[in-house]
């Protein structure tokens, strides 16, 4: 069997992050921000495997193939955001964005790990959303947020379309309450695969009330 072993030795992994952003008031109701990164990942942990042995603890006798953690791996990651707001009116206002992200994970000349690659298949290439936000009255707020979430490779999980809605009655200056429901299009979706791939979790339907006090 298998049996992941810890290592004191281990280092924190580490990141140079470069981002460039631009805002841009293109009229009296429309706002542009673009911004763009690039990523280098270093000391990124994997397991590697060590020398088998034989135990009887726990019974009966058996073989272990210890997988050790160590940092032997480093990666690249690039993309961009575009966003924009919208005011239609006073009161309505609609505000879409993109997400663009490209990992490449890579081993180093050491590492003996055939999985660290496949880590680049957790996170999705491309995202989309839009905010529209209403404002019913002074003290009375109506946001209803659409996301589009790529395909994850690791899986794989299906690209899916999210849909909440949320109702905010302001009560004063420090009181607020709030009614929200997520994932409105469908009773259940995938999000992730779990560790094994094999009974993955779904995200259900749900409907949040909140009191938010501020001081």
């Amino acid at each position: 069997m298998e049996k992941v072993v810890g290592n004191p030795m281990l280092k924190a992994e580490e990141l140079r992050d470069y981002e460039l952003g631009y805002r841009a008031q293109l009229s009296k109701r429309v706002s542009l921000d673009v911004s763009t990164f690039r990523g280098y990942y270093r000391r990124l942990e994997t397991a590697e495997p060590g020398s088998p042995y034989f135990t009887s603890t726990p019974g009966p006798l058996h073989e272990v193939f210890p997988l050790i953690l160590n940092s032997l791996a480093h990666a690249r990651t690039y993309g961009g955001e575009v966003f924009a707001t919208w005011n239609l009116t006073n009161r309505w206002r609609i505000a879409p964005g993109f997400t663009l992200l490209h990992m490449n994970i890579l081993r180093d000349s050491g590492s003996q790990d055939t999985s660290a690659s496949a880590v680049v298949g957790d996170s999705p290439k491309h995202q989309f959303e839009v905010r529209n936000s209403l404002t019913l009255r002074h003290n009375l707020d109506w946001d209803t947020p659409v996301y589009f979430v790529g395909m994850l490779q690791d899986g794989p999980i299906p690209a899916y379309t999210r849909l909440d809605t949320r109702l905010g009655w302001r009560i004063g200056e420090y009181l607020e309450l709030s009614v929200a429901g997520q994932n409105l299009l469908r009773p259940l979706h995938l999000e992730f695969a779990n560790a094994f791939e094999v009974d993955h979790t779904e995200v259900e339907r749900s409907v949040v009330g909140k009191m938010t006090w501020r001081f």
